[in-house]
């Protein structure tokens, strides 16, 4: 067709063209959409703008047309625009249709654009040759525009088409790669619940292969234990449109393994069920974990038994069972007997096995029914569910007792450990269930206090006082705080001479309602107790605020207070002493004076001499209360750094009348002077009482006839009227010392002693000095004692014996002795000068035997004259 020939006689608008040769005019109206879908583009490229417009006015009313008058406009838009469909004419000079066509196939982003030729051949050949280089289809000039409309839009439906089939065999293609590659095992069955395929995460988590698994049953499948029937499962997919489950499966291998099942229905188009898809996940590990997670949460990592939180669900389930269907349960709380020293001697690493062993002995012994729990540290817990009789459960208690004081072997150790009990029932003790713990604890260290290694039946009473206890503490920890304690003041005093030589501070309680209250109604309640201590230091604070005080107005006393052992030892009492003594630097540290009873000091003498030596650096001075009413008082002299010792008032009561109590208070008073410590009876109610104590020797004293306890603002007056009674003044003086009291002590001390004179000889024995070293009463008499010692060693022994009785070298230290059998051991010894009046100096020998195994090497130690 020749340029001149028009496509349609039409009026031709060369402005709707730009530079590059596209019309860049938009449509008359906006296109409206094909019957198949949106609106769609068609590329025109036509050189001729008379022939593109009267196309674009024929296909614009139904489509989006662009317009190309140049091969480049015409690739650049196919490119960058992807049309729908492409209008090419082929018969236009400027244009090479073919050219266009090759170029658009040769792309990966527009070969499936569908070409149209448009050309005026209209022969087979022409319409072969024009397929042959791509195009789609052929319209032959002059067009028809019923024909093109309907040729176009049959193109693009099947562009359309092609387009989706693309599409929906992508969808196959991922869906086959997703069934193939996906973790979750994927079984799909038919209508009937035969199974019809299967995936490779399938075949990889069960064992199974596909073709021993084709064909059979999908309910099967899911597992051994499924909680529902077909049936139901039907039911709840229609209802939801899926199932899913936890159940369990067996593999090939027998393994029985958990898994998450789901199944979802396909339907036909016309609603009619085709398949059953099930998908499934091996929760094998998960389940595994969430094992783990509840062990931690419910077990204790070390023994394996029940922590607290599940004893707590245990008491809980227990009580709501015994309320609903009758009958009892028991708690036990155990709690090992020094299992502290297991740790410090052999490591927590060892005590951790032991523990590990009693748990798992205790358990064997107990029924399915009953639980064993740890508290932490070395306290467990029995729930004994049901409980039987009272007597079959207390013999039961000393089952376990017995069981757990049985040796257990660890490595090369074997070790015996006790174990205290206490016990309660429920709902004879019926008491919310968190509440029967405390009690059985609470019985636990009545068992404790009762000697260690039994058991303890709980007592209401006890808890009673218990309460009652804690009460009386709440309102003590008040008082504290607001000022409620009070100090009141008891002199001490030279009875003969009457001199004043300090007070003791006492506390009292200045009670809002009841008035002021004595020691004894508040202080048993407090001590040992964390409260106690708070306690202790405000007195000291209140006391030494008063002697500073005293300082100002000219007096010089002393001011004393109690302590206890459970100050003494507490990390934190040398520093808060000296905080004390440097909030008054006007008092020198020799002002105070620290009271500490015999009896507390009893448990751990050495740890207490410690803490007085420590004390004692910072200048402050003991008295040791109490004293001659705890065993071992001979010990206690040697080993506690007090010095001054106060006759206990029970010996002073019926000094008079009583002649036990006046030997009692003689050997105190030797005692005293044979260790240089000063000595002071206490509770002198009657002038008689303070005679006898000056006719014994005791000089010092403090009682009710003296003076009671006195507010501070009672003090000056009574200093200015005191004055000893005349008896007092003119008593006749104690004999001191009185070797024949000496001797008594020696066959009374509970540690080996002996008295040596000043050539060596022994002059008395008691019966532990002899047991000691393997003699016969009375066969060590007048020997010498450097036969107890090596032959090498004997002249430097003497020798330092010499020098100790004559200028004071102590001797303490450790050394090789011989037994009468001739065996070597080591001993500790420590030496005590004594002189009665008159005499050769003598001294004491106190022996106390460390380990008696034989020792590889020994040596005679010499320590200062004032070690």
């Amino acid at each position: 067709m020749s340029v001149d020939t028009p496509l349609f006689t039409v009026a031709r608008d060369p402005s709707n063209l730009n530079a590059e040769g596209v019309d860049a005019a938009a449509p008359d109206s906006a296109p409206q959409p094909d019957a198949s879908g949106p609106a769609l583009r068609i590329l025109l490229v036509d050189d001729a703008p008379s022939h593109a417009q009267v196309l674009r006015k024929t296909l614009g009313a139904t489509w989006h047309v662009l317009h190309a008058s140049t091969e480049g406009a015409a690739l650049d838009i196919a490119r960058t625009r992807t049309p729908d469909l492409i209008l090419l004419d082929v018969d236009t000079p400027a244009i090479d249709g073919s050219r266009i066509c090759g170029a658009l196939k040769a792309e990966s982003g527009t070969r499936n654009i569908p070409v149209m030729f448009i050309s005026s051949a209209s022969s087979p050949e022409d319409e072969a040759r024009c397929l042959s280089m791509g195009a789609a289809d052929l319209i032959s000039k002059p067009v028809n525009p019923p024909v093109l409309l309907t040729r176009v839009r049959t193109q693009l439906r099947l562009a359309t088409a092609a387009r989706a089939l693309k599409q929906h065999a992508q969808s196959l293609q991922l869906a086959a790669n997703v069934f193939a590659s996906t973790h979750e095992g994927i079984v799909i069955a038919d209508a009937r619940w035969r199974i019809v395929n299967v995936n490779h995460a399938f075949r990889t988590i069960t064992g199974h292969q596909a073709q021993a698994i084709l064909g059979s049953d999908l309910y099967a499948l899911l597992g051994f234990d499924l909680p529902v029937a077909r049936a139901d499962i039907v039911r709840e997919i229609e209802k939801s449109g899926f199932w899913a489950a936890e159940v369990s499966s067996v593999d090939s291998g027998g393994r029985v393994f958990a898994k998450l099942a789901t199944i979802r229905v396909m339907r036909d188009t016309r609603g009619a069920v085709t398949h059953y898809i099930s998908v499934f996940t091996d929760i094998s590990e998960v389940k595994r974990q969430q094992y783990r997670l509840e062990r931690l949460a419910h077990y204790d990592a070390l023994t394996d038994v029940a922590n607290r939180a599940l004893l707590a669900q245990t008491i809980e389930r227990a009580a709501q069972r015994v309320e609903t269907q009758g009958g009892s349960f028991a708690v036990l709380y155990i709690d090992l007997d020094g299992f502290k020293d297991v740790n410090d001697r052999h490591g927590h690493e060892l005590g951790d096995q032991v523990l590990k062993g009693l748990a798992g002995r205790m358990r064997e012994n107990l029924r399915e029914s009953d639980t064993l729990a740890r508290m932490g540290g070395d306290e467990f817990v029995m729930i004994v569910d049901p409980a039987p009789e009272v007597a079959e459960l207390e013999s039961f208690a000393n089952k376990v007792i017995g069981m757990i004081r049985q040796p257990i072997r660890i490595d090369a150790h074997e070790l015996s450990i006790s174990a205290s009990l206490g016990i309660t029932r429920f709902p004879q003790d019926h008491v919310q269930p968190e509440q029967l713990l405390r009690h059985a604890d609470h019985a636990m260290y009545e068992a404790k206090r009762a000697g260690k290694a039994t058991y303890h039946v709980f007592n209401a009473a006890i808890e009673s006082e218990h309460s009652k206890r804690a009460i009386l503490q709440a309102q003590v920890r008040h008082a504290i705080e607001d000022g409620q304690i009070v100090l009141h003041y008891q002199p001490k005093v030279m009875l003969r001479t009457g001199r004043i030589l300090g007070f003791e501070a006492l506390a009292r309680w200045n009670h809002p309602s009841l008035g002021l209250l004595g020691p004894d109604n508040f202080l048993p309640c407090v001590q040992g107790t964390s409260l106690g201590l708070r306690l202790g230091y405000c007195v000291i604070e209140m006391a030494l605020a008063e002697l500073g005080r005293w300082r100002v107005q000219g007096a010089s006393y002393t001011v004393s207070v109690n302590v206890d052992a459970h100050h003494l030892l507490d990390e934190d009492f040398l520093p808060r002493i000296r905080t004390i003594l440097d909030a008054h630097p006007d008092l020198r540290p020799g002002d105070l004076k620290l009271e500490i009873l015999e009896s507390s000091a009893v448990e751990d003498p050495h740890a207490v001499s410690r803490a007085m030596h420590a004390c004692m650096a910072l200048g402050i001075e003991f008295s040791l209360d109490d004293f001659g009413r705890a065993y071992s008082t001979l010990d206690h002299l040697r080993h506690l750094p007090a010095g001054e010792v106060k006759i206990d008032k029970s010996f002073v009561h019926d000094i008079g009348d009583d002649r036990d109590g006046q030997a009692i208070v003689r050997g105190i008073v030797s005692l005293a002077q044979a260790f240089a410590r000063d000595v002071i009876a206490e509770g002198i109610e009657t002038a008689h009482q303070g005679e006898w104590l000056l006719g014994l020797g005791c000089e010092r004293g403090q009682g009710y006839f003296i003076a009671r306890p006195m507010p501070p603002d009672a003090i000056a007056p009574w200093c200015g009227a005191w004055m000893a009674p005349a008896s007092w003044r003119d008593a006749p003086e104690g004999r001191g010392l009185d070797a024949s009291v000496i001797r008594e002590i020696i066959q009374c001390a509970p540690i080996p002693v002996a008295l040596i004179d000043l050539d060596g000889r022994f002059e008395e024995v008691n019966a532990s000095y002899c047991a000691l070293y393997g003699y016969a009463a009375g066969s060590l008499q007048g020997r010498s004692f450097l036969s107890m010692f090596p032959q090498a060693q004997r002249d430097r022994v003497l020798q330092l014996h010499r020098n100790f009785l004559l200028h004071g070298d102590a001797m303490r230290g450790r050394w090789t002795v011989q037994r009468a059998d001739g065996s070597m051991f080591e001993v500790v010894s420590e030496s005590v000068r004594w002189s009665p009046p008159h005499q050769t100096p003598r001294r004491l020998v106190y022996v106390t035997p460390a380990d008696p195994d034989p020792m590889k090497s020994s040596s005679l130690t010499r320590a200062s004259p004032n070690a």
